[in-house]
């Protein structure tokens, strides 16, 4: 199976390495820029969070934070940094990774196509989970793995926290993204997947609008002054998620430990979030596997009725009463004599109509002598004839039997 994982990503690397390099010069400049912009970017990020780092560690800085109230209070929280990254990158990845994979399963057109090719369905459900949450996972980590690797730096943290930096990071974003397949086949059981994606593109453009007019929002109270006391609320809310009681810390409990040289509460913090964090994946993995191959998850159940179409009435032969009568204790049928159920008789034999309504050749064509049951009997051909008009309304066994009595009137 991870043979067939690794096959499909690599074809879906060899497809987007393709498909830049048949674009033109001026895109590849572009793209190469981007990439380049990207770099700076998180080397300034680590530098800010180094330097704002280095400043508030700065003994002048603490004398005056603590002459104002809140210097112990802002220091733990800069100590407690990691937590607070850590549970927001759970967080984001949980939410960020819907629409992907939304996206990916349900609107991308080519799962059926994956399907029929000679894998296994697990490695293409991996696949394309792996596919999806990539992109959210880089960007992730180009905005937190700086913050924290600046945070070492200005504490002078242990090589060890470097490399369990990135690995924690992962393992958190791919348990939001196992949460979120469960999220996604859940709200498809109700909603359509296309008004899921337009509600869902509708929430980001909102989200998106008030935070481009969050400055705008704190200019207007730029001569508000903010009291020491909520500064020392705030910070102290922040640092209560830093509690062992809490498993989302655990993860950034593990980073200050091992950074800090505690190697025994450090590394038994990490442990647990790596076995706890994969084994939730796993089983969140093979839940929303078998929750999409097995259909469930594609069957809507909404709460809107059907519209029930009006029954068709047969046309027939008989006066209006009769009729009325018909319709009202055998409800007519959808389908004909056409259909494969009722086959057509052969015209003035009388075998497939006895084979086919036995009950009436029981009660009334045994009455008859074996010598009148020819073709050239009128009674039996005019019973024939109307055991052909039951057979247009589809009537089966009994039904004839009860239905006799309109022919005898």
């Amino acid at each position: 199976m991870y043979q067939s994982i690794l096959k499909l990503l690599r074809l879906r690397l060899r497809l987007w390495w393709n498909s830049i390099k048949h674009r033109p010069m001026r895109q590849k400049i572009g793209l190469a820029f981007a990439g380049f912009g990207m770099l700076v970017f998180a080397a300034f990020l680590v530098f800010i969070s180094w330097g704002i780092l280095q400043f508030f560690s700065n003994p002048r800085i603490q004398t005056a934070l603590t002459d104002a109230g809140v210097g112990n209070t802002l220091g733990d929280l800069l100590t407690q940094l990691p937590v607070i990254l850590s549970i927001g990158a759970f967080v984001i990845g949980l939410f960020a990774n819907f629409g992907v994979l939304l996206q990916g399963l349900y609107l991308s057109g080519d799962m059926e196509f994956l399907l029929t090719a000679p894998l296994p369905a697990r490695a293409v459900f991996l696949s394309k989970l792996v596919q999806a949450i990539l992109p959210n996972l880089l960007l992730i980590g180009l905005v937190s793995a700086p913050a924290l690797i600046g945070l070492g730096l200005a504490q002078g943290y242990t090589l060890l926290y470097y490399v369990l930096v990135p690995i924690i990071l992962s393992v958190l974003v791919i348990l939001g993204a196992g949460l979120s397949s469960i999220l996604v086949m859940l709200i498809v059981r109700v909603v359509n997947p296309r008004r899921a994606a337009e509600v869902l593109g509708l929430v980001g453009g909102l989200t998106a609008f008030i935070c481009s007019q969050s400055g705008q929002l704190a200019g207007s109270f730029g001569d508000v002054e903010l009291p020491t006391e909520q500064i020392a609320d705030a910070a102290s809310a922040y640092s209560s998620f830093a509690t062992p009681w809490n498993p989302l810390a655990w993860p950034g409990m593990g980073l200050i430990a091992i950074g800090q040289g505690d190697w025994l509460t450090g590394l038994g913090f990490s442990l647990i979030t790596l076995v706890l964090t994969l084994s939730l994946f796993a089983v969140t993995l093979t839940f929303a596997e078998r929750m999409y191959f097995s259909g469930w998850a594609r069957v809507q159940v909404g709460t809107k009725n059907k519209k029930t179409q009006s029954p068709r009435h047969c046309k027939t032969f008989l006066p209006s009463g009769i009729g009325g009568a018909l319709r009202e204790h055998f409800p007519c049928p959808r389908l004909g004599c056409h259909h494969k159920g009722c086959p057509p008789l052969s015209s003035g034999h009388p075998q497939p109509f006895q084979s086919h309504f036995p009950n009436y050749s029981r009660h009334y064509l045994d009455d008859f002598p074996r010598s009148g049951r020819v073709y050239g009997n009128p009674r039996f051909n005019a019973k024939f004839l109307f055991g052909k008009q039951l057979r247009h309304w589809n009537l089966y066994g009994d039904d004839v039997c009860h239905a006799f009595w309109v022919w005898r009137v």
